[in-house]
Formats: structure tokens, C-alpha cells, sequence
């Protein structure tokens, strides 16, 4: 089983929506991925949550986990339809909050096969993260990224 995570800009463009369709479906349909984790904050996390939703849909068996990047005992989430379960990567408990997307997005990184982003600009968690995931993917870890303004 084959983890994707999602990473992009707050104010990504609607007209990416397809593409971004596009790319997990050939995840789940070729690459054997199976788990998808989908933030909750911006346009990027919102058009991610509608296509893992979408494939969902077809696809029963695949899973869905929307992150979470706060202790859960300090904040009440609401699992959207369709969604199986919350990720929380542990280990946040003492993170001052400031921090927690950052880091929650960190170490999800660290635990996932590929990474889908939409980053087309420098500055900001999307780039740092995007960067961390190439750098990993050129030393051989286990991570491929599809960045969709590179695609």
C-alpha cells in the first residue's frame, strides 16, 4: 500500500482541478497507491479533498485521511464525507501552534510515497516542503513528487 499527501498554495487556481483529477487517479490507477492525506487549509487542500473524493467514489476501497495538525484533544474537527479517518503524525504535542502545519506537514513527508503539489512560487510551507520532497527523491528515498505547474 502506496501513501499520497497533497501539498500547495492557499490560493491555487480552480482550472488546475483537472489536472490535479488527473494525476490521482493515474496514482491510484498505476502506482498502486491506496491512502490518500489531504490538509484543511486553502484552495490547493479543498481542490485535493474534491478529487481524492471524486476517485473515492469509484474506488470504495481506497482510503482517505484528512490531517490533522493539532493535538486532537485541543481542537474539534469535523470529518468530511467520504473520508475514513484522521491522520495526526504524532509528536506535535508540545509544538507551539504557530508551527504545527509546518511541522505536521514535515512529518507526514516522512511518511508518505508521493507527494502531488502545486508550487509556483518561492516562500512559504508549500515551497520549504516541496523542496525537502525533491531533495529527498534525488537521494533515493522513497518519495516522488508530481508538481503540477512542472507537469
Amino acid at each position: 500500500m502506496y501513501t499520497c499527501f497533497f501539498i500547495g498554495h492557499r490560493d491555487a487556481p480552480e482550472y488546475i482541478q483537472e489536472q490535479l483529477d488527473d494525476v490521482v487517479e493515474h496514482l491510484a490507477k498505476m502506482c498502486d497507491v491506496s491512502a490518500f492525506i489531504v490538509g484543511n487549509y486553502g484552495n490547493f487542500d479543498r481542490m485535493a479533498t474534491t478529487a481524492v473524493q471524486k476517485l473515492k467514489k469509484r474506488y470504495p476501497d481506497l482510503y482517505a485521511y484528512r490531517l490533522i495538525p493539532y493535538f486532537p484533544e485541543e481542537c474539534a474537527f469535523i470529518l468530511p464525507e467520504l473520508f475514513d479517518d484522521f491522520y495526526y503524525p504524532g509528536g506535535l504535542e508540545f509544538i507551539p501552534r504557530r508551527f504545527a502545519i509546518e511541522k505536521a506537514n514535515l512529518k507526514t513527508l516522512e511518511n508518505c510515497h508521493y507527494l502531488v503539489s502545486y508550487v509556483c512560487r518561492e516562500g512559504g510551507w508549500s515551497a520549504k516542503i516541496l523542496r525537502k520532497a525533491k531533495s529527498d527523491q534525488k537521494k533515493g528515498y522513497n518519495i516522488k513528487v508530481f508538481n503540477l505547474p512542472e507537469l
